[in-house]
């Protein structure tokens, strides 16, 4: 897993999980966080701090606090993805009617989940499609099913 934070606040700002054997090498998640956050600059110093809070937030259920940017559109649906409880899922068009919207917006809330930075805490994995298949994961379906099955053990909800 690469994780970014905002180095006064300590929030999180990007989660990428490792590329698969696919892919060439991990620069495609560093040249993703550089596109989303500029001008970032990668301090490798902050790593153990990092893999210590995320360890806390992991098992210790502890708040885990993120920095997001989006459209108030994208926000909005990641507010909602954060209550979908652990191990659990929910589909695009049920996250369009929790936002008073018609079903149909469901390719937009699509795209809003596919703009979530922060993989796994904003739990993206947890929504599948209306006919209960796992799809639309950028890192696949068998890494999106693990997921939901690791989660059974508890992993923090996240605040937006």
């Amino acid at each position: 897993v690469l994780i970014a934070a905002e180095p006064v606040s300590g929030r999180i700002v990007w989660i990428s999980l490792l590329p698969d054997k696919r892919r060439k090498t991990q620069n495609t998640g560093l040249a993703e966080l550089e596109s989303h956050w500029q001008p970032a600059t990668l301090q490798c110093g902050l790593k153990d701090c990092l893999s210590r809070k995320t360890g806390d937030w992991i098992f210790q259920e502890k708040q885990v606090g993120l920095m997001m940017r989006g459209t108030e559109f994208q926000v909005s649906v990641w507010k909602k993805l954060v209550k979908v409880p652990r191990g659990k899922t929910t589909t695009y068009s049920d996250l369009a009617r929790q936002l008073k919207r018609p079903a149909t917006h469901a390719r937009a809330v699509g795209a809003a989940v596919a703009a979530n930075t922060v993989a796994v805490l904003v739990p993206c994995h947890r929504v599948i499609g209306k006919n209960g298949n796992l799809s639309g994961f950028r890192w696949g379906v068998n890494r999106k099913r693990k997921l939901l099955d690791w989660e059974q053990d508890g992993i923090p909800n996240a605040v937006v």
